[in-house]
């Protein structure tokens, strides 16, 4: 009697398994305990566009901005191709290759670095001795009348806002910034702890 019982339980756990088993599509199965979701502060929709597309600075110049903590100056600018400099976005203050790298990058031994960071039709170093652009508040018509920060002078794009000019969109984030040309896919991240390149 107890061998009859234990052969029915068992069969039955059986039948329930393969059912289960079956029933079982590939959107059921579970991720990896591996992964891991990212979460940031600012979601893509969160993200209120500045769109600056043909549009230069009071001198005719770049435009410009720095990061909210100041420790980010960037410059954009969607000149035609034609007239000789290619559209880009740069920023500078962000994390930089070593001493080292730069000079053999650079191939030069005048104190000339790895500065600045720059996505145009690829995301690369750029070897640059100057700031990329000029950006106190009384140069970057896009800064006034909208109440947005200063820092030392210098016209703050706030968190959860982008700079669109052309087919480059720069984006102010608490992570830090992020620059990508639309029109290629190539992007930088850049903070003060490291620099990101994808395309």
């Amino acid at each position: 009697m107890n061998r009859t019982r234990t052969a029915l339980v068992a069969a039955a756990a059986l039948i329930t398994t393969a059912t289960l088993t079956g029933c079982q599509s590939a959107d059921d199965t579970l991720p990896p305990a591996t992964s891991t979701a990212t979460t940031t502060s600012t979601t893509p929709n969160d993200i209120k566009i500045i769109d600056l597309t043909g549009k230069k600075n009071a001198r005719g110049m770049d435009v410009a901005l720095v990061s909210p903590t100041g420790n980010l100056l960037c410059a954009m600018s969607d000149q035609p191709a034609e007239q000789g400099v290619e559209p880009y976005a740069a920023c500078q203050g962000g994390k930089m290759p070593n001493w080292d790298f730069s000079q053999k990058f650079c191939g030069v031994d005048t104190g000339a670095a790895v500065t600045t960071v720059q996505v145009d039709h690829i995301a690369r170093w750029v070897c640059r001795g100057d700031v990329v652009g000029v950006a106190q508040i009384e140069e970057q018509d896009w800064w006034r009348g909208r109440g947005f920060p200063m820092q030392d002078n210098m016209a703050v794009l706030p968190y959860g806002y982008a700079i669109q000019t052309g087919t480059l969109t720069c984006t102010s984030q608490i992570e830090g910034v992020t620059c990508t040309n639309h029109q290629t896919g190539a992007t930088f991240f850049t903070n003060k702890s490291v620099t990101r390149f994808d395309g």
